[in-house]
């Protein structure tokens, strides 16, 4: 998991919402459409239990981390500004490196990540290029970075100010390319507004949308 989904997914995205705050997640792949609806049951301390109910299928609890982002680490190598939607920031460059796997099929991963504690994103992330290097090869690149700090989206008439991340991942040596533009907002129960995404491998191209078509935060 790279940096920057997992500060996405431990930033607390169910934080500031009371019990049966819901919203209903429709995904769009080609001609399949399924929904989805994801309400706030319990809240416990500094974790929350959220259902998941599809359509046509049994219902799931997942329980969920109501913890804020932690801080994304790693020496700082210089400050940059960083000018996105025409607001300049003042950044933390910060790089890591780390060898995950075994020595016989492990990979050397370095990532240099962007963080300002302005930004709207988790942890403050801004930008971020991983390259995961296997034998010698690059056999995956990934670049993450946020492109919007203010744009509204309506949801059933609702408008929600969202900040936009877009993501371009590299992988298999060219072999797979996948890339998303994704809106999120505080005022969704769960952040999710609407993700684009596009993978191809090889000639062949699958997309998808995922959107929130209605919620209610309590």
């Amino acid at each position: 998991m790279t940096l920057a989904l997992a500060l996405l997914l431990q930033a607390a995205p169910w934080d500031g919402c009371a019990v049966d705050s819901t919203v209903l997640l429709r995904t769009t792949s080609g001609k399949r459409v399924t929904e989805e609806r994801r309400t706030l049951v319990k809240l416990s301390g500094a974790t929350a239990v959220v259902r998941v109910e599809a359509a046509g299928g049994p219902s799931r609890d997942e329980t969920v981390s109501l913890a804020a982002a932690p801080d994304p680490g790693g020496p700082e190598t210089k400050k940059e500004k960083v000018t996105i939607d025409g607001k300049t920031f003042d950044c933390s460059v910060r790089a890591t490196e780390a060898f995950q796997g075994n020595k016989f099929s492990g990979s050397l991963v370095k990532s240099t990540i962007w963080v300002c504690a302005e930004a709207p994103t988790p942890g403050g992330l801004v930008r971020e290029e991983t390259e995961s290097t296997q034998a010698a090869v690059v056999t995956r690149k990934k670049s993450v970075r946020l492109t919007r700090v203010k744009e509204t989206v309506k949801v059933k008439g609702q408008a929600v100010t969202c900040w936009v991340v877009e993501t371009s991942l590299d992988e298999q040596d060219g072999a797979q390319k996948t890339v998303e533009k994704a809106w999120f907002s505080r005022d969704v129960p769960g952040w999710t507004v609407r993700r684009e995404s596009k993978v191809t491998v090889g000639d062949s191209a699958t997309t998808a949308v995922v959107e929130a078509v209605e919620f209610a935060k309590k």
